[in-house]
């Protein structure tokens, strides 16, 4: 899909499934499953999907899916199927940037792995990108409330420490002609 000089696509980093009223909230459970049905543990089954925008010489990915660094119990429990960064139509030292719409696992896991499977510290997918993120969303993922405690995973904000990071106050032309928006 063209919109002006941007180029964007579609691209899934994989599948996984979540609590269906956890995921639509304060809507009854007898509006959402005529669109989607739960299973018998009432979660429903969701793709990890995000965008991919270029321009002259820029890849700008907006989210980055779950990411792979799940034992074996979160991957049967939420049914992680991942696909692999090497069948994805890009390579990491491809994406000049990065709009994370904010720090839950399903939009922000990928954006680290472990350093090897026997050291289980994070470090950056994309340590060449420039990340952007709400300050909002920052602040709220270094403290988060109960409710949000299980969303905001420590090796996917930690070490954004370490990224090329430019923290938002709401909208803001990151690019000329693209915009990000903060909405809550």
């Amino acid at each position: 899909m063209k919109f002006g000089t941007f180029e964007v696509a579609t691209v899934t980093f994989g599948t996984f499934r979540l609590d269906g009223g956890a995921m639509f909230g304060s809507v009854p459970k007898n509006l959402w499953s005529k669109r989607i049905a739960a299973d018998e543990e009432n979660c429903i089954p969701l793709a990890a999907r995000c965008l991919l925008i270029t321009a002259a010489d820029r890849k700008i990915l907006v989210d980055v899916g779950l990411g792979d660094k799940w034992e074996k119990k979160q991957i049967d429990i939420f049914q992680i199927r991942n696909a692999p960064l090497n069948t994805l139509p890009f390579a990491p030292s491809d994406i000049t940037d990065i709009v994370l719409t904010h720090l839950h696992f399903d939009h922000a896991g990928g954006i680290s792995r472990w350093r090897s499977p026997d050291v289980k510290e994070p470090e950056l997918v994309y340590p060449q990108a420039r990340i952007f993120l709400q300050r909002a969303n920052w602040e709220n993922a270094q403290s988060p409330s109960l409710r949000e405690r299980a969303s905001y995973l420590p090796e996917n904000v930690t070490v954004l420490k370490s990224a090329n990071l430019s923290l938002l106050d709401g909208s803001t032309e990151i690019l000329p002609g693209l915009w990000v928006h903060r909405v809550d």
